[in-house]
């Protein structure tokens, strides 16, 4: 796929934006855990772990469909590609989850469980789906953007990293879902059409009495359309 400068454009704006909300945490207020657990400290590092991976779904899935919904060609498919990643990558992690059934770092301390500091036993450890999903988003934006591909990755990183401090994920997970999601997006890359099928398609319209209904991706007030309509 050809270098898109947009692409860029907007990874530079979107990774600030990621960057001052990780930062602009303010200082630490008391909770549960910190009055259960006084010896926990609230450090810089972990308040921008649990930021990072907080938001790290909500803005793939926006980034992805916002592409999805842009007038230019080239960006358009570069949406679509990343959600054929995704959606393709989203159906293996679960299902690779649901095969291994391994258990999360800390799943077996009911106490930290109770509290909240470790995740319950949900036998969903392998892959890190979070790990798998950040990064065939990014090997389908490096392809796109490809005088930033650190940039690209160094996001993913930063979510696999996140996993780790939270005690989320082992090293393992991590790594798997990475693997898994770099795997997913080069094929959808080297597919004419993804591997839905659904690179290339263009919105559809369809006039309804006197207005326009357009089936697809399209930029609304508050979000993305799936499906509006225009009198």
């Amino acid at each position: 796929m050809a270098s898109i400068p947009l692409a860029r454009r907007m990874g530079i704006a979107v990774g600030a934006t990621l960057l001052i909300t990780a930062f602009a945490v303010g200082q630490c207020q008391s909770n549960e855990e910190m009055l259960a657990k006084p010896d926990t400290e609230c450090e810089a590092d972990d308040i921008i772990a649990r930021r990072v991976s907080n938001y790290s779904q909500p803005f793939l899935v926006f980034s992805t469909t916002t592409m999805m919904a842009s007038r230019q060609t080239k960006l358009r498919e570069t949406g679509q590609r990343a959600a054929d990643a995704l959606l393709v990558t989203g159906a293996a992690t679960e299902l690779l989850k649901n095969l291994f059934n391994l258990p999360r770092p800390d799943s077996d301390d009911p106490n930290l469980v109770k509290l909240g500091l470790a995740p319950p036993s949900d036998g969903h450890g392998f892959p890190s789906g979070h790990a798998s999903a950040a990064f065939a988003f990014a090997t389908v934006m490096a392809d796109a953007d490809r005088d930033n591909q650190w940039f690209w990755y160094g996001l993913a990183a930063g979510v696999g990293w996140s996993r780790l401090e939270l005690h989320a994920h082992h090293v393992w997970d991590i790594v798997a879902g990475a693997g898994l999601g770099t795997y997913v997006a080069q094929r959808s890359l080297d597919s004419n059409s993804g591997l839905l099928g659904v690179v290339g398609l263009e919105p559809k319209t369809i006039k309804v009495g006197g207005g326009t209904l357009t089936l697809g991706p399209k930029l609304v007030p508050g979000g993305v359309g799936l499906a509006t309509i225009e009198f």
